[in-house]
């Protein structure tokens, strides 16, 4: 938008430099008399009387400036708010060196009319009022050119800020993307725990299932198997007489651990 709208007050500046030059080349020829023949009619053998060549440079310097004139004309009468933004760049050199060439054309006037004298018709308050005259068209011209390079310096911001707004936007994305892959990734791993939260708060409070308590019934068997095999047990019924070891000492399979007595012999 910034770049759009840079180049739509490019069209603006560039069509009233077209404005201002044509005035400018006006005014040079009210003094000249070249494409206006009658506008100098009653002053023009009083011209540049003290110095000729001063008005031979003038001339000159009217077919230079008419001349990029009519070249900037063709660039610029075609533009529009809605043209290529190449058409409106390719404009400001041709509007910049007419600019430049009225701006000499208008300085010649100027030395012109000061190495001109009052004589006939040409009074000095006349001679006076022209020279005003061509230093404020100069004045304009020189203003326009101003305006016309600050324009074209607006339109390079512009392309740059667009640049780094660009880059700008671009990075914010990216870290977007890059937030939100963080935030769904740190979703997923608490929505995880719950999920495990969820699975062992049911394991406390559902009724327990055969299939669970297996393990712990095969261990039971297991340690019920081997505490039996701790137990000595008497193959008869009788009475203990005699206990030979202590707990803690070393046997052999033919030492005697007990000896009993029982109401029949077996």
């Amino acid at each position: 938008l910034i770049i759009i709208e840079a180049y739509e007050d490019a069209v603006g500046v560039l069509q009233s430099s077209l404005v201002k030059l044509d005035d400018g080349l006006a005014q040079a020829d009210n003094i000249l008399g070249i494409d206006n023949v009658s506008a100098n009619d009653s002053f023009e053998s009083s011209l540049s009387t003290a110095n000729p060549e001063k008005k031979y440079q003038a001339e000159i310097a009217y077919y230079g400036a008419k001349q990029a004139i009519i070249s900037s004309r063709v660039q610029i009468t075609t533009l529009s708010s809605a043209s290529l933004h190449n058409q409106i760049d390719m404009a400001f050199p041709a509007t910049e060196v007419a600019l430049l060439n009225t701006t000499k054309l208008l300085s010649a006037i100027s030395q012109l009319l000061d190495a001109t004298q009052p004589s006939g018709n040409l009074t000095q308050s006349l001679l006076d009022t022209k020279k005003s005259t061509i230093i404020t068209a100069r004045s304009s011209i020189t203003a326009q050119y101003t305006t016309t390079i600050s324009e074209r310096h607006s339109i390079e911001t512009a392309k740059n800020s667009y640049t780094t707004y660009s880059i700008a936007y671009q990075k914010a994305q990216q870290d977007l993307a890059d937030a939100k892959a963080k935030s769904d990734s740190t979703i997923q791993i608490k929505q995880a725990a719950y999920d495990q939260a969820i699975a062992n708060y049911n394991g406390k409070i559902l009724p327990t299932r055969w299939v669970d308590l297996a393990p712990y019934h095969a261990a039971l068997s297991a340690a019920v198997a081997n505490r039996e095999k701790a137990i000595l047990r008497a193959p008869i019924d009788g009475i203990v007489a005699k206990i030979n070891k202590k707990k803690g000492e070393l046997v052999t399979s033919a030492d005697v651990m007990i000896q009993m007595v029982s109401p029949h012999f077996e």
